[in-house]
């Protein structure tokens, strides 16, 4: 009995090993520089780029947070309103449309993206409180939302540089729109790690090499 029971959970542990595995191909999300300790130094002259690949046929969104939780919806946007992404497609972001434009920036910054199967304008919002939320609780994994999620750790450093480069229009990152309530960061602070993480065995999180 114990080697059909020691057996059971070696092929139960060899199976969640294959699907943690499968996980994490699942999204492909590449910043155009490399990050040094897990983040990403730009400079505020710079125009940042990322590619994103993905392996299911997706809607995908790109959210910024400072270092106080001010949010803006990066992706989708005016110039490019469609964001469902056909599986195996890459997305460059930003088009050769338009540029993403640091000036004036200088600080901590964490682009969030969100992959789902099914449009979340109606649940965007929640996701993004939930996620600066559980960032704000020691030890809790601020990508326990129950969908596949990455994030990338910015640095920018203020330059002085205010020169635009190119003719193309441009999207200020960082231009703030939704701001997390004080009061909702100082309830998360307090309660305890344990009531902070979902136990759903469906929940699906996906972490680069370049988070915090």
């Amino acid at each position: 009995m114990s080697r059909f029971i020691w057996r059971y959970f070696s092929l139960s542990l060899c199976l969640w090993m294959i699907s943690m595995m499968a996980v994490g191909q699942e999204v492909r999300f590449t910043p155009d520089k490399p990050a040094q300790e897990g983040i990403i130094s730009y400079q505020s002259s710079d125009k940042p780029s990322f590619s994103l690949r993905i392996m299911r046929d997706s809607y995908v969104y790109l959210i910024s947070f400072n270092s106080q939780g001010a949010s803006q919806v990066l992706f989708p946007n005016s110039y490019e309103v469609d964001n469902y992404l056909a599986r195996g497609k890459r997305l460059n972001f930003p088009s050769k449309a338009y540029e993403l434009s640091l000036t004036g920036l200088s600080g901590d910054y964490y682009l969030l993206l969100l992959v789902s199967q099914r449009p979340l304008e109606q649940m965007l919002s929640r996701y993004m409180q939930r996620y600066w939320l559980l960032r704000q609780v020691a030890g809790a994994d601020p990508l326990e939302l129950g969908i596949p999620a990455q994030e990338l750790h910015l640095h920018i450093s203020n330059n002085g540089i205010t020169t635009q480069t190119t003719s193309l229009p441009q999207i200020a990152f960082g231009l703030a729109t939704q701001t997390i309530p004080v009061q909702a960061v100082q309830a998360v602070q307090s309660t305890p790690q344990n009531s902070t993480t979902s136990t759903n065995p469906q929940n699906t999180q996906i972490r680069t090499s370049n988070s915090r």
